[in-house]
């Protein structure tokens, strides 16, 4: 079985923040636009330089989810998130430390890791999908019309992996049903999947 993983665009699971020492370090706006490209639909592997060390949030929760996006689409993940999908994906990920503070300078439990998926792999089937191109971009923009909940993937092309993206739709995160249940189990706090239909 395969799940879709949609992060809706609300908090908490998406939460706005500022990476200080990282603006100072990569000053040039078209580089981090670039970055930011790449943090949101996962197109190559990143070296450390590339990614932000700390991020202060703009608002403090009295509870955090174990997965969000923040500022420029850099997905975070606790260290919890890490070391199941090591388990099932071992060094096929990237994770890079990252210190989460509050602008009162107080930090929320556990450690944090910015998550780069780089893995693709090509299996929805559009004609029995709701997947459409973002308006004005070209094909490889395309998106998953989430509020329908209705994807369909081709077994065959699925490799194994329990985490990724589709190379049609890398703005979505993808994943087995062993991961999410390995999950679950764990009582992670994070948005919930929708299954697709297999084929």
């Amino acid at each position: 079985m395969t799940y879709v993983l949609h992060i809706p665009s609300e908090a908490p699971f998406v939460q706005g923040g500022d990476f200080p020492e990282f603006f100072k370090l990569v000053p040039d706006l078209h580089t981090r636009s670039v970055l930011s490209g790449v943090y949101r639909y996962g197109k190559r592997t990143l070296t450390s330089d590339e990614v932000p060390r700390e991020v202060v949030l703009h608002k403090k929760r009295k509870s955090m989810p174990d997965c969000f996006l923040t500022t420029g689409s850099l997905a975070l993940v606790t260290s919890k998130v890490r070391e199941i999908l090591e388990q099932f994906d071992p060094g096929l990920h990237q994770f890079f430390p990252i210190d989460v503070r509050f602008k009162s300078s107080t930090q929320p439990e556990g450690e944090y890791f910015a998550m780069n998926v780089t893995r693709m792999q090509d299996s929805i089937v559009d004609d029995v999908s709701s997947v459409a191109p973002f308006h004005g971009h070209v094909s490889e923009k395309m998106h998953i019309h989430h509020f329908r909940k209705n994807a369909t993937v081709r077994k065959f092309a699925l490799s194994g992996a329990n985490l990724w993206r589709e190379k049609r739709y890398p703005a979505s995160f993808m994943m087995s049903d062993a991961f999410f249940e390995a999950l679950k189990a764990q009582k992670i706090k994070m948005f919930r999947p929708y299954k697709a239909k297999e084929i």
